[in-house]
């Protein structure tokens, strides 16, 4: 459910792709730190997202 609703918001999908783009590439060149530590920042940011919504919703 939150994972359709951040899409809705106009740059994150748009961000997203760019996050998975670069992280295939890190993939792809066998940079397993890299890769990791784009995952990791693209996880934490999903969840900040997900977190300011349902702190708005029980406001």
């Amino acid at each position: 459910m939150y994972r359709f609703r951040t899409s809705q918001s106009r740059s994150c999908p748009v961000k997203a792709l760019a996050e998975h783009r670069h992280t295939i590439l890190a993939i792809e060149q066998g940079d397993e730190e890299f890769t990791e530590m784009l995952m990791r920042r693209h996880i934490s940011m999903a969840r900040k997202i997900i977190e300011q919504q349902v702190f708005a919703e029980e406001a």
